[in-house]
């Protein structure tokens, strides 16, 4: 149900709309950034939940993911627009806000036509690519997604292709992930690497491209099992089927692509999204 508009942020300056959605610390809504003479812009509003912007470790995780996604300025990547506080003190972010579906929507419908396939697939290598290579401190390169799904990747209704929330993105320089730690993502799309917690560069969000490419042409999901210990265990172990053994017109030349996104052994992986 819609909520209704209210003031939101220093000096009003937008206007809260209806809930879209969120997870278990943040939640999205629509809004609109207002100005002088009547000057209002569509955006959406990520806002931390009640009493975690109180949580000095959570707070400085959501500053970190602000001054990251800052810089993340590419076409195919949402853009980050302004960071503040509510009245209660708190925490959001402001982003542009993608009119369209997506992919998960459109994924749904069933297989699609194989060249909007290739364009969306190459759209989103595109953006990856600029985060994998974004310079970081002390002459690092690179930010891992961590959470490339369908789910993450909107469609704008004028053919957009843009990847959302790098909420659980790592630097290359922290993402020495181990075996304790809680594994981030949606089983489903997580590459071998992540599943087993170990570190992670941009190869990783690779293989979750190329479990989304897989989807998209064959029409299906690839890892489906019935719970997150059986999905890992899929993505570790399950043999991975030819998208020509079920969509037999496909060209080899789009299968190669596909298997070697999906290659469980990261020295027979693309390097890099450019490459791939």
């Amino acid at each position: 149900m819609a909520q209704a508009p209210v003031s939101f942020g220093s000096a009003g300056k937008y206007r809260l709309g209806a809930r879209l959605g969120g997870g278990g610390m943040a939640e999205v809504f629509a809004g609109e950034a207002i100005g002088a003479e009547g000057f209002a812009r569509p955006v959406a509003i990520k806002r931390v939940l009640a009493g975690f912007s109180d949580n000095p470790a959570f707070a400085q995780m959501f500053i970190a993911e602000a001054q990251l996604s800052a810089r993340l300025v590419h076409p195919n990547i949402v853009s980050v627009l302004d960071f503040d506080r509510d009245s209660d003190g708190r925490l959001f972010l402001v982003m542009e806000r993608v009119d369209g579906k997506d992919l998960d929507a459109l994924l749904a419908s069933g297989p699609l036509p194989v060249p909007v396939v290739v364009f969306v697939v190459a759209e989103l290598l595109r953006g990856l690519g600029f985060a994998h290579d974004l310079p970081q401190s002390a002459g690092l390169r690179g930010v891992v997604h961590r959470d490339v799904s369908p789910h993450n990747v909107l469609l704008s209704w004028e053919g957009a292709v843009k990847i959302s929330d790098f909420g659980i993105a790592k630097a290359r320089a922290a993402s020495a992930a181990t075996a304790s730690e809680l594994i981030k993502g949606k089983p489903a799309y997580m590459s071998p690497e992540q599943a087993n917690g170990e570190g992670l560069d941009g190869r990783s969000d690779l293989f979750a491209v190329g479990i989304v490419l897989w989807e998209l042409l064959v029409g299906r999901r690839l890892f489906v099992a019935e719970d997150t210990r059986a999905t890992i265990a899929r993505v570790l172990f399950a043999p991975i089927p030819r998208p020509r053994a079920l969509l037999a017109e496909l060209r080899r030349e789009l299968e190669r692509v596909v298997m070697t996104l999906l290659e469980r052994d990261l020295p027979a992986r693309y390097p890099t999204a450019e490459a791939a």
